[in-house]
């Protein structure tokens, strides 16, 4: 052997634990003690905030902790990618080697972003007027950023940039990419189109079309020609269209001789018109010097328009024709003359009467024998026998080479005898329904008269004739019915009554929803013609007998039926029927609705005691009768923990879910409430405090815990002895004679649910005099005795030392279960020296809030009481026997607590007599229903 020493190279976690040296001669072996090797360190670990980057073409990007171009140093990790491009775009994985190994960091991906900018016209067309300005909106998105912006213009097939040098355009710009013109005129109209430009390329906008709206006028002269008598006045028609308005405007005249002449109308008497409101040219008392060819021209802003030249005729006298007649007012049968007079020169060569008939002209037909022959000798109109429509509007024309003149209007007055003695046979009448009803109407009166037939007050016409037949009639037909009679001069009107005799028209109307207990009022109306006989009601195939209780009314003055003290049993269809010597009439069905529902009552929660360990799951159902159905909400501590039938925890929590837990049930017609106490049980948990000690003195270790049920049972250790120390009481007593008594204690507090966790206490011995605060492992510090421990470096984990414990616990449970048993019975504690205990009262009272649930809240619904609950400490009377099942309910009726903390014997008898009683009143409660 050359060295005894043991060197560990390239040191691993694997090589972590303890270690023994043996050493061998020929008397034997001997063994050093353990030692404990702890290897610290571990291989880098690597870590990249992002999981993804992205970077526009042309930037930079970091990517933190990655080694590629700059960076990926082990003072600078990170990688930096400058002027990153298309070929960047890929997966990047960290990687750090130290001495224990390489840490790789996930994957990242970077994303690099980049196109050519969107471009688009803030509109599809744009439309200008004429020397207007106008903005072609363009909006540009880019990325990278835009560095240009331009126009270009799209004529037919050409395209040119717009050239910004021009001072009539404005803009763009890469902030306002907006193309402004000014002064439009016709050569800006086109297709433009917004172009931008950026690092990776040039994107345009659609084709938008530019109109410019505006041109010279249009000008127009209706007639091609104008021709007039010598002396009268002419109106030459000029109509203007032009955008923009024009300005002004002027005729020209070019005579025989070849001048061309201006006209003016503010300087001559003879001309009017040639305005901008009136472009018409009116000329007055024409002669020959008007003859010749005239033009109308109008000013914009654009230019002038002129019309095309139009001549004016000057010609002798059209002849002037007078009408007259000596009585404008002729019976019917009568003749009558209308005289007319011609004065013509050239003489007239043709004369013929008109008549105006509904706003147009007619040349009469004088070759009928009712007239007489009219010619240019003798150009009077005679009619030989008047009629009623020869009344209207006359005119006599005539006619020479120069023209035709027009007389004046002579209106002709017909008169006759309006229509008189008019009368309708039968009158009245009366007729059973189905029948056939048929009047007739006579009058007197010329010339020929017509009937008309009307239905009361109507103006649409019922019939024409002098007869009124009517087929198979229904009660509707029945009425007054009016016969006019109408000619030329005059109308006369007479009236006669039908009666249609059928069985009673019956009307119901649908009642109201009625409640249990009310009187209701259904309403029934009928016409009848005979008058009615009886009145009756049924419902379904059933009759109702009207004994004026139970229904009242069903008479011939009050057909309408009242049902006094309303049940559930008068919901059904009703039906109201009259009869009379005809026949009987029915209503139609209607439904009587009769509301049933009733407040939230019976509530229960089931089950009806609930005692379940922390961490399980429960479920409480809550239940009431009502209709409709009600609805539930649960709460705890003036909080909603739950809405529904069904109260689900899936992890009990004392402190959150121990206590009173309130179910309230609610409808429409109001609400009830009960409660239920959860009773969370759970193992021990430590509470101790750190406690100081100092000298010699005994301690008493105090395994103090919070359980539900209480501890009934503890144990005690000391890392020097193997098995539980021969204590089973909460209190450890140990006595500091000896430096020896220092080492680690722990003890374990039981309950039915289980033991706690190890409790662990270190006791030291210090000076007199002198205070410690020794530190609890997580839970105290206390001072204990006993042999001073050897302790390795490295102390046991709370894990391991539960480990230890529990198997001496199961060594020793059956013995130190008999004797905790023996001395918690009042059976045993006269053989383990105890006493027995009652529960009193301890001062001060505390206060709890308690809520309380009100069946019409103002404005909240929980109300807060402030009940005073008594804290209680043990004693040696034994306690009252109680129902809890009665108390609750007592509890439930007047929203009354207590805060009794019983002990573990006492609760589990008073929850067997509860359920022995829930069980009792749930029987009862299914007879009742039964």
């Amino acid at each position: 052997m050359t060295s005894a020493d043991l060197d560990v190279e390239n040191g691993a976690s694997s090589y972590e634990g303890f270690y023994i040296c043996t050493a061998t001669n020929s008397v034997g072996s001997g063994q050093s003690p353990q030692i404990c090797l702890d290897v610290i360190g571990s291989i880098p670990t690597v870590t990249v905030p992002l999981s993804r980057y992205t970077v526009n073409i042309g930037s930079s990007v970091t990517l933190q902790s990655i080694n590629k171009y700059d960076g990926s140093t082990t003072q600078s990790p990170s990688l930096i990618i400058n002027n990153a491009d298309e070929s960047d775009q890929a997966n990047y994985v960290c990687r750090v080697t130290n001495s224990i190994g390489t840490g790789i960091s996930s994957h990242i991906f970077l994303d690099v972003l980049g196109s050519v900018p969107s471009v688009s016209l803030t509109r599809t067309s744009f439309t200008g007027n004429y020397r207007d300005t106008i903005i072609l909106g363009c909006t540009v998105s880019a990325n990278p950023p835009a560095t240009s912006v331009y126009w270009q213009k799209v004529t037919g097939s050409t395209t040119t940039t717009v050239d910004m040098s021009n001072s009539k355009y404005t803009g763009p710009s890469v902030g306002t990419p907006s193309l402004t013109i000014t002064n439009l005129n016709s050569n800006d109209a086109g297709n433009y189109i917004c172009l931008a430009a950026n690092s990776v390329g040039t994107g345009q906008s659609i084709q938008g079309p530019l109109t410019v709206i505006g041109n010279p006028p249009v000008v127009t002269v209706r007639q091609s020609t104008y021709s007039t008598s010598y002396g009268n006045t002419i109106m030459l028609a000029c109509v203007v269209s032009a955008n923009p308005a024009h300005t002004a405007v002027y005729w020209t005249r070019q005579s025989n001789n070849g001048n061309t002449v201006t006209l003016n109308p503010a300087s001559s008497t003879k001309y009017s018109g040639s305005s901008t409101r009136s472009p018409s040219l009116i000329i007055n008392n024409v002669d020959f010097s008007d003859e010749g060819n005239y033009i109308c021209h109008a000013n914009n802003a654009v230019g002038t328009g002129q019309s095309s030249q139009k001549f004016l005729d000057v010609i002798g006298n059209i002849p002037i024709v007078t009408a007259s007649i000596s009585d404008a007012s002729v019976q019917v049968g009568n003749p009558v003359i209308i005289r007319c007079i011609v004065i013509s020169t050239p003489a007239a060569t043709q004369t013929v009467w008109k008549r105006n008939i509904n706003n147009a002209d007619t040349t009469i037909d004088i070759s009928s024998s009712r007239y007489s022959v009219v010619t240019t000798s003798n150009p009077s109109l005679t009619i030989n026998s008047v009629q009623a429509d020869d009344q209207g509007q006359y005119f006599c024309q005539a006619s020479n080479s120069e023209g035709t003149g027009t007389s004046n209007y002579i209106t002709l007055t017909v008169t006759g005898d309006a229509p008189t003695s008019i009368s309708i046979s039968p009158s009245p009448i009366t007729v059973n329904e189905s029948q056939t009803i048929t009047a007739t109407c006579t009058a007197q009166g010329s010339p020929t008269i017509t009937y008309t037939w009307f239905k009361g007050n109507s103006n649409t016409q019922l019939s024409t004739g002098s007869v009124l037949r009517i087929t198979s009639s229904t009660r509707i037909d029945a009425g007054t019915y009016q016969c006019r009679a109408l000619n030329t001069y005059g109308n006369a009107d007479a009236t006669v009554a039908v009666e249609v005799r059928h069985v009673p028209d019956v009307n119901i109307t649908q009642p109201t929803q009625g409640a249990v207990g009310q009187t209701i009022i259904i309403q029934c109306s009928y016409i009848s013609k005979p008058a009615a006989t009886n009145v009756t009601w049924s419902t379904g195939n059933q009759g109702i007998t009207v004994d004026g209780n139970k229904y009242i009314g069903a008479s011939l003055s009050n057909p309408s039926l009242t049902i006094t003290n309303l049940a559930a049993s008068d919901q059904a269809s009703y039906r109201c029927s009259v009869m009379n010597l005809l026949g009987q009439g029915d209503s139609s069905s209607v439904t009587l609705s009769v509301d049933t529902s009733t407040a939230p009552s019976f509530i229960r929660i089931v089950p009806a005691e609930m005692i379940v360990e922390a961490g399980q799951s429960f479920t409480l159902t809550c239940e009431a009768d009502g209709n409709p159905v009600p609805t539930f909400i649960w709460y705890k501590n003036d909080v909603i923990m739950s809405t529904g039938a069904d109260l689900v925890i899936p992890d009990a929590i004392d402190t959150k879910h121990r206590g009173i837990i309130l179910c309230r049930a609610n409808n429409t017609k109001g609400s009830i409430q009960t409660w239920e106490y959860i009773d969370v049980q759970f193992r021990p948990v430590s509470t101790v405090t750190p406690t100081s000690i100092s000298g010699d003195n005994p301690v008493n270790l105090s395994c103090d815990t919070r359980a539900n049920p209480l501890a009934t049972e503890w144990q005690w250790f000391n890392n020097s002895y193997p098995r539980a120390l021969p204590v089973t009481s909460m209190v450890l007593n140990v006595n500091m004679d000896a430096n020896t008594a220092a080492r680690v204690y722990t003890c374990i507090a039981i309950n039915t649910i289980g033991p706690s966790d190890i409790i662990p206490f270190d006791v030291a011995i210090v000076t007199t005099g002198d205070v410690v605060n020794t530190s609890m492992k997580g839970q105290s510090n206390v001072i204990s005795s006993t042999e001073t421990p050897t302790v390795c470096p490295r102390v046991f984990t709370t894990g391991e030392i539960v480990a230890i414990v529990l198997g001496i616990v199961f060594v020793q449970l059956l013995t130190i279960g008999i004797s905790v048993c023996c001395c918690c019975q009042d059976k045993c504690a006269s053989l383990c020296g105890g006493k027995k205990e009652r529960i009193s009262p301890q001062p001060p009272p505390k206060r709890v809030q308690i809520p309380v649930y009100y069946e019409e809240p103002d404005e909240s619904v929980i109300s807060l009481r402030k009940l005073e609950i008594p804290t209680f400490k043990k004693d040696i009377e034994k306690p009252k026997k109680r129902n809890i099942y009665s108390e609750k309910r007592k509890l439930a009726s007047d929203n009354t607590y207590s805060d009794i903390t019983p002990t573990y014997e006492e609760e589990k008898v008073h929850r067997k007599r509860w359920r022995r009683e829930k069980k009792k009143n749930k029987r009862r409660h299914d007879q009742t229903d039964a």
